[in-house]
């Protein structure tokens, strides 16, 4: 069992049963979502989606982006310490954890297996905010 079906089993069930083009094109919507959502500007990322979007996902620097998740993952570290000694709102942590699964879910999608790839970068996007309902919609749109 992947993460993805621990958490949403009944989308998980109908990613692996679309093909590998649906499964391409459900993990690019996830990863392309969550970084609209979160606000995530930087150069690696919005190369790797440009690729992604065109169907170059080999073609995607993947030491790249998992330095990067590493970064953000530490910065969010870093503001959970914070928030428990007093020296930073919840809010704060929220953001930059979502920050880093939403970078997260674009390594995801660009990894090898359509399957992998779809089920890593939806659970990871799926972390980016508590209630992530317009997720379910547009990766919905793309297995239709």
């Amino acid at each position: 069992m992947d993460r993805l079906e621990t958490v949403l089993p009944e989308l998980a069930a109908r990613r692996v049963a679309s093909s590998a083009v649906q499964q391409r094109r459900c993990s690019t919507a996830a990863a392309e979502w969550a970084i609209r959502l979160v606000g995530v500007d930087n150069d690696f990322v919005r190369s790797a989606l440009v690729l992604l979007s065109n169907g170059a996902d080999s073609d995607v620097n993947l030491g790249d982006l998992a330095r990067l998740v590493e970064e953000l993952d530490e910065q969010a570290w870093s503001v959970q310490d914070a928030v428990e000694e007093g020296g930073a709102a919840p809010e704060d942590y929220l953001a930059a954890f979502g920050r880093a699964r939403a970078v997260a879910a674009v390594y995801f999608a660009a990894h090898a297996d359509p399957k992998s790839a779809a089920l890593g970068a939806v659970y990871e996007a799926s972390a980016v905010i508590p209630n992530p309902i317009s997720l379910f919609v547009a990766i919905e749109s793309v297995l239709t």
